[in-house]
C-alpha cells in the first residue's frame, strides 16, 4: 500500500492542527534512484483502551509518504472508542483485529508473524512518529546493508503532547556490551529487519514490561545496530501508560533480563561490570522506592529463601538484595553523615555477591585498580539514574556525598555531562 495523502484521509477532529493532523510528509518517488522498488515496511500497533491517543498514532504512520507500507493494528478488545477509530481508518489498514489476547508481547508476535515486509517496527497506540521518520530509517538500511537494526532520538511528551525533559542520552555507538549497561534505546524510534526478528525468535512472551530491552540485547548479541541522529518519534508518558504508572515492574524485569543473561550466557566479556552496575541501579532504586513510599515491592517468592544468592530465581535474588538496609537509607534519614567510602564498601559487597552468584565471571578484571574504577563508576551513575526515574531525593543525597568527599568525580557524572553538552550545543547556534 502506498501511504495516503492528507486529502485522502478523514478530516482532523476540530481544534487539531499541525503534524499529523493538518500536515503530511511529502510523497517520495515510487522507486529508488536506481529504479529498484523501496523495501516494504511493516508496522504493527498493539492497542488497548487508549482511544484518546490512537488516532494521532495512526495518522503519524499513514502520513509518512512512503510508497510501500503494510500496517496492522492488534487491539486487545478495547471497550473505549478505539474500535470506532480503527474502523474510521479501515481502508488504509491491511489487517486489524479486536479480541482478547495474552498481553502486549502476544499481540505483537501475532502481528509480526503475519507481516510480509522486509523492515519492521511497532508503534504503541499512545506514541507518535515524527514527520519523515520512516524514510530516514529506510535510507540507513539502504546505505548500510550490513545493519540489522537502527535507533534514533526520541522526544518525551505528556498526555497533552507537551515535551517532557528527561536527561537521557543515546550513545552513537551501540553494541552488546554497551547495552548491558542499561537500555538507552527508545522503543518507538526503532526499526529492524524482519529476518533478524525471526532469527532471535520474536519477542519474549514471558515479559510484559522490558521485552523491548530483551529484544535489543538478543539482536545486539549477533547483529549490528546503528544510531541515527534524528528525532524519530514522540514517546508519551502519562498516568495510564506502563512507563508512567508501573516503574517498579520495569525495574524488576530489567533486573530479571540481565540476571538471566549472566546466568545463562558466557559472552559478556569485558562488559561484566557494566551488567553488574545495571543490576545495582535497579536495586538502589527499588530500596529507595520502598523507603519513600513505605510499600515494599512484592514479587512472587519461588521458595529458595535459604539460599537466594546461589540457587534462587531472579525473584528471590532481587527480594534478597532490596530487603537489606543500605547506607543511602541512612543518608535519607539523616541519621548520620555518610561518606563516599561507605558507598564504595557497600557496592563492593554487592559485587562480591554478584560474583558468587554468577560463578566468578569477573575473571581477569577482578584486580584492585580495575575493581576500584568500576565501583566508582557504579556510584557516579546513581544520581542520573535516580533523577531520571523520579527519585530526586536519592539523586540529591548521593550527589552531595560525591561532592563532599570526591569533588573530582563531579565532572564524570553523566547528568552534568549531559547538561554541559546541551549548553555547548546552544552556544554553537547563537
Amino acid at each position: 500500500m502506498h501511504c495516503p495523502t492528507l486529502a485522502e484521509l478523514p478530516p482532523s477532529p476540530e481544534g487539531k492542527t499541525g503534524w499529523p493532523w493538518t500536515e503530511e510528509t511529502p510523497q517520495i518517488p515510487e522507486t529508488m534512484s536506481d529504479g529498484q522498488p523501496w523495501p516494504k515496511v511493516s508496522i504493527v500497533t498493539p492497542s488497548y483502551n487508549q482511544g484518546q491517543f490512537l488516532e494521532e498514532t495512526i495518522r503519524s504512520i499513514l502520513l509518512q509518504g512512503y510508497p510501500d507500507l503494510e500496517y496492522f493494528i492488534m487491539d486487545g478488545g478495547s471497550t473505549d472508542e478505539s474500535r470506532r477509530i480503527i474502523e474510521k481508518y479501515d481502508a488504509w489498514i491491511d489487517f486489524w483485529v479486536s479480541e482478547s489476547d495474552n498481553g502486549q508481547t502476544d499481540a505483537l508476535n501475532k502481528g509480526f508473524k503475519r507481516t510480509t515486509g522486509e523492515i519492521a517496527a511497532w508503534l504503541n497506540s499512545d506514541d507518535v512518529y515524527t514527520k519523515g521518520s520512516m524514510i530516514k530509517a529506510i535510507n540507513q538500511f539502504i546505505d548500510h546493508p550490513d545493519i540489522s537494526m537502527i535507533y534514533g532520538e526520541c522526544q518525551y511528551i505528556d498526555e497533552f503532547g507537551k515535551p517532557i525533559f528527561r536527561p537521557t542520552y543515546r550513545p552513537k555507538k551501540c553494541d552488546y556490551g554497551k547495552l548491558l549497561e542499561g537500555c538507552f534505546i527508545a522503543q518507538p524510534s526503532v526499526f529492524f529487519k524482519k529476518i533478524t526478528l525471526e532469527h532471535v525468535g520474536y519477542l519474549n512472551t514471558g515479559l510484559q514490561y522490558c521485552f523491548d530491552y530483551d529484544l535489543w540485547l538478543s539482536i545486539a548479541r549477533s547483529f549490528k545496530i546503528q544510531y541515527i541522529n534524528s528525532i524519530q518519534s514522540k514517546f508519551r508518558i502519562h498516568s495510564q501508560s506502563k512507563t508512567g504508572s508501573q516503574t517498579m515492574k520495569f525495574m524488576f524485569e530489567d533486573f530479571k533480563v540481565i540476571d538471566d543473561i549472566l546466568r545463562n550466557y558466557n559472552d559478556t566479556g569485558g562488559a561484566v561490570f557494566a551488567a553488574y552496575n545495571n543490576l545495582i541501579l535497579r536495586v538502589v532504586f527499588a530500596r529507595q522506592d520502598t523507603l519513600i513510599t513505605g510499600k515494599p515491592f512484592e514479587i512472587a517468592n519461588q521458595g529458595n529463601e535459604r539460599d537466594p544468592v546461589h540457587n534462587g530465581s531472579s525473584d528471590d535474588f532481587f527480594n534478597c538484595l532490596i530487603s537489606k538496609k543500605s547506607t543511602i537509607d541512612h543518608a535519607n534519614e539523616g541519621v548520620k553523615k555518610i561518606r563516599y567510602i561507605d558507598l564504595f564498601n557497600e557496592l563492593s559487597g554487592i559485587y562480591d555477591i554478584f560474583d558468587s552468584r554468577y560463578q566468578n565471571k569477573l575473571d581477569e578484571e577482578y584486580t584492585n585498580n580495575s575493581y576500584r574504577n568500576k565501583v566508582d563508576l557504579g556510584i557516579i551513575n546513581i544520581p542520573l539514574f535516580c533523577f531520571n526515574h523520579g527519585d530526586y531525593n536519592t539523586s540529591k543525597r548521593v550527589f552531595q556525598i560525591i561532592i563532599h568527599d570526591h569533588p573530582i568525580w563531579i565532572v564524570k557524572i553523566p547528568l552534568l555531562k549531559y547538561i554541559f553538552k546541551k549548553i555547548l550545543k546552544t552556544f554553537r547556534f547563537m
